[in-house]
């Protein structure tokens, strides 16, 4: 469904409304809204419309001239609403093609016959129109589209048709418009792009912070993903609910990806240098000549166990070592610990964090690249 603000202009003959210009002193008078009560109009009405709008402030916005040998002309201004097949594939940059119809609600097509304002002046010999109407440059019969909500109406593309449709049994005279919209995607890069791109960039900061500040990586990769599950269920508010995935939901799986995966890349510096770090410090027993007195970062499989075991029991040989060497952290005493500076230290830097820094921005930078020449590339 689309809307547009319009001027609907009509024009039709009732001979009963004739009068003589030498008495009112003019060819044309201009009568109040009010009569159009008394007098007889077409019913039009738009067929595919989902609902209209007459704008009233200050006044009605309407205007009706009547003309010496009874040529009416009227106009209003409308905000119609009409019912449109797209295809959101391309959201937000997609193109869409769609139909106003106008026709009769009750009158058919031997009564009533519907003519746009350049076929009734190619054809108005074949209907009796009057040369008044013909010759007439000032009316600009037909539509006048002055906005149109998020897509960008371009006249020179506007086609215009003329048909009959049955209508239950009784043939109705119908006039087309086929409208061409470009959607303009101004909006979607203050509202979405952007915010998603500064939010999978704020995930990365996490790479420069030390591995061992576990409250901070962890709270700010968390805050990442919720800000992009916002952006998310943001960016499909107003939009159909479509079966398929559009570019935007396609482009927000991809960022909501990169800020997940951050997310996990410390969850793999963290299970990848616990073992052997000032977090789970080694004993010195455990030590054989061949790795230098410094003893195996993950030993055997029983000693695993049996250090899980003693940790769960509370053991305090396996209290976890501060940083500044206080209390048993001197080297290789306090019952058997090594020093700190046997181990990597608190602010150590993980080789993951370092090829993360490079991995995940040139990888993004090359996903959007693709994303965005595919998606202009299938709408050319």
């Amino acid at each position: 469904m689309y809307a547009m603000e319009i001027y609907f202009r009509q024009c039709w003959i009732d001979k009963r409304l004739r009068f003589d210009p030498a008495d009112a002193r003019q060819k044309e008078i201009k009568v109040s809204v009010s009569i159009l009560r008394r007098i007889w109009r077409p019913d039009t009405y738009f067929v595919n419309g989902k609902g209209s709008r007459l704008h009233e402030i200050t006044v009605p916005n309407k205007l009706l001239r009547i003309q010496a040998d009874g040529t009416v002309f009227f106009s209003m201004r409308l905000t119609v609403k009409a019912l449109c097949h797209m295809d959101f594939r391309r959201f937000p940059v997609d193109s869409q093609t769609c139909l106003l119809m106008i026709g009769s609600f009750a009158y058919d097509s031997r009564n009533l016959v519907y003519l746009w304002w350049e076929e009734a002046r190619l054809s108005s010999h074949l209907y009796g129109i009057p040369p008044t109407i013909v010759n007439s440059s000032n009316k600009n019969l037909g539509f006048e589209v002055t906005a149109m909500a998020q897509f960008l109406f371009r006249p020179d593309l506007v086609q215009f048709s003329h048909s009959e449709a049955l209508v239950g049994k009784e043939v109705r005279n119908m006039l087309s418009m086929t409208i061409p919209l470009e959607r303009m995607i101004g909006f979607y890069v203050l509202q979405i792009y952007l915010p998603s791109y500064m939010t999978v960039a704020m995930s990365w900061v996490s790479f420069w912070i030390n591995r061992e500040a576990t409250p901070a990586r962890v709270t700010l990769g968390i805050t990442a993903l919720l800000t992009s599950v916002t952006i998310t269920l943001t960016g499909r508010m107003g939009l159909p609910k479509v079966p398929y995935a559009t570019a935007m939901d396609i482009f927000l799986l991809i960022c909501f990806f990169f800020v997940f995966s951050a997310l996990l890349e410390y969850a793999g510096v963290n299970y990848f240098t616990k073992a052997g770090n000032v977090e789970i410090p080694r004993r010195i027993d455990d030590a054989t000549p061949a790795n230098g007195g410094r003893g195996d970062v993950h030993g055997d499989g029983n000693s695993c166990l049996r250090m899980f075991a003693d940790c769960l029991r509370g053991d305090r040989r396996y209290a976890p070592i501060r940083s500044g060497g206080g209390g048993g952290g001197g080297g290789g005493g306090g019952g058997g610990w090594p020093s700190s500076e046997s181990v990597s230290g608190p602010n150590s830097e993980s080789k993951i964090d370092r090829a993360a820094r490079c991995l995940f921005p040139v990888s993004f930078v090359a996903v959007n690249m693709a994303y965005w020449l595919v998606l202009f590339r299938a709408g050319s």
